[in-house]
């Protein structure tokens, strides 16, 4: 089949993350219109992209992107069913078990041309962790821990957003992220194990501004993965083997080894830095999401299929959130 030169791209959504994904795209050469859509709404964009509240009118677009929020996801992939194009769709693709046997219920022309977005999995950080957590010095992996925080829940933006709305909060919108990237890195199969606590510390009506994934039985290894839009800001990864710790600050990842490291007594003492890579938090979600994006394109112009065991993995982080 013929490779494309250029793509006309529809994109659903175009506020917050849509907007980012409506600016990464447009720096592509091989986009040569962009056509946005919404419901009801005329936006007032930029002049190089079109607006549309006539959905049938994105079905002549060579890609669609689905950014609208979460809830919406899968009502818009049932629409495009028939799509013969390839979509984007912004994490979550489903919120619900229905969903889920929906889904795979499509058909198989269909669902390898759709590409569900964990751009976390083209960042720096993921490449070294997957390198750090397979060398000697670390040992085998005991538990992986991820916390990721910051003040949301108490913006006056937040009280009316459909973040504050949808059934699992801030763990649809951010812990899933963390999750994903655990579940890639390790290959984790035993969900049946894994429990999630919800909690509203915010009092925003029945908002889930917090939760805690954890597994609660005998396992390989334990994992905790710990999301908040009610505190301060905060982002940490901390894996720990059976020879050295790994730790992620948002700006540098650290393996120190060995695990017999001890002082002059004879007691354990922390062990020295024996990896530090410096990787900001910020720009390397902002570089990983234009990285997503890349391949995505490269998808499409080449006319492939996607990875079926990476968008196996992008339905299973759901699991939890059920």
């Amino acid at each position: 089949m013929p490779t494309l030169k250029k793509i006309n791209l529809g994109i659903i959504g175009y506020k917050n993350h849509a907007l980012r994904l409506i600016k990464e795209f447009s720096k592509s050469k091989y986009i040569d219109k962009i056509i946005v859509f919404h419901p009801n709404k005329k936006l007032d964009f930029d002049i190089k992209y079109l607006s549309t509240n006539n959905f049938e009118s994105l079905k002549s677009c060579n890609a669609i992107v689905i950014s609208s929020p979460t809830n919406t996801h899968f009502k818009y992939l049932q629409l495009l069913k028939e799509y013969s194009g390839y979509i984007f769709l912004e994490k979550p693709a489903i919120d619900k078990p229905s969903q889920e046997r929906k889904f795979i219920s499509f058909k198989k022309d269909f669902l390898s041309r759709i590409y569900i977005n964990y751009n976390f999995l083209f960042s720096e950080t993921f490449t070294h962790l997957k390198k750090l957590i397979n060398q000697k010095s670390f040992g085998k992996c005991i538990h992986f821990r991820a916390e990721s925080t910051h003040g949301l829940a108490f913006k006056n933006e937040y009280l009316h957003s459909w973040r504050a709305k949808i059934n699992s909060g801030v763990g649809e919108m951010v812990a899933t992220h963390y999750y994903n990237l655990f579940l890639n890195l390790f290959n984790y199969k035993d969900q049946k194990k894994v429990i999630i606590c919800k909690s509203n510390f915010s009092n925003v009506k029945e908002a889930i501004d917090t939760v805690h994934i954890t597994n609660n039985q005998k396992s390989d290894f334990q994992f905790s993965i710990f999301c908040s839009y009610s505190s301060a800001f905060s982002v940490s990864i901390k894996i720990y083997g059976t020879n050295g710790i790994i730790t992620y600050d948002g700006n540098e990842l650290l393996l120190r080894s060995p695990r017999d490291t001890l002082d002059s007594e004879g007691r354990f003492v922390k062990p020295p830095v024996i990896k530090c890579i410096r990787i900001n938090h910020a720009s390397e979600w902002k570089r990983s999401l234009s990285s997503s994006v890349d391949y995505f394109m490269k998808i499409v112009l080449t006319r492939r299929s996607f990875d079926k065991n990476y968008q196996d993995t992008a339905i299973r982080t759901m699991h939890p959130f059920y």
